[in-house]
């Protein structure tokens, strides 16, 4: 299977993590008992997502989860044809019941201190865990073309005939990592209060790869 899948072109990644259903059995206890007491961030446009995002003591669980780090590391292994020093950022749960959505947004306003200079910067890639997913009721994510305004001026690009939007063919337990200035948002879907559409996500810098 070759995971790597280029677009408009931009090359996002997508694999599986193996052992889904038990991170499931660990997790869900966790998520289900944190999630009423989580609220829309500040700044954000949508008015309906759960997501702990902004809450450190609930996505600590998440980081110190040892099976869910290794199942991660070994995803991400699947990507990298070299080797590479790469640190996780961020990592919070989305979790969706009653149409709930997620605005287009990208996530360069996210930056982690460079241990080594104590400076900032934008993280290099962003990840998305399908925990639990159902293709046939849940709404999918979609990464918007990045250029799409230059296309709309330019007739050697508009020639290509890109759509302007990709929607990746996920199943539960894929996991997908694109650049983190990719676009990309939820559309509402509608109510499944018995099948939750359970997102984690989380945010990476590349320190080094290869020569």
């Amino acid at each position: 299977m070759d995971k790597r899948k280029t677009i408009f072109p931009v090359s996002y990644y997508h694999g599986k993590v193996e052992n889904n259903d038990r991170l499931k059995g660990q997790l869900l206890p966790h998520i289900n008992s944190k999630k009423d007491r989580l609220f829309v961030p500040e700044g954000w446009t949508t008015t309906k997502i759960i997501t702990s995002i902004d809450d450190d003591r609930v996505n600590e669980f998440l980081f110190d989860c040892k099976e869910l780090k290794e199942q991660y590391i070994d995803v991400i292994e699947s990507f990298c044809d070299d080797k590479y020093i790469i640190e996780i950022d961020e990592i919070w749960f989305n979790y969706y019941i009653d149409g709930e959505y997620q605005e287009q947004h990208n996530h360069l306003d996210s930056a982690m201190e460079v241990r080594t200079k104590g400076e900032k910067r934008a993280c290099t890639f962003s990840c998305i865990h399908f925990l639990c997913y159902d293709k046939e009721v849940h709404s999918p994510v979609v990464f918007k073309d990045p250029i799409s305004l230059i296309r709309s001026h330019s007739f050697e690009f508009a020639s290509h005939k890109h759509d302007e939007g990709h929607k990746p063919d996920i199943s539960e337990g894929d996991m997908i990592m694109f650049p983190s200035y990719l676009e990309h948002e939820v559309k509402a879907g509608r109510p499944t209060p018995d099948n939750p559409r359970i997102t984690i996500s989380f945010n990476l810098n590349l320190f080094w790869m290869g020569e």
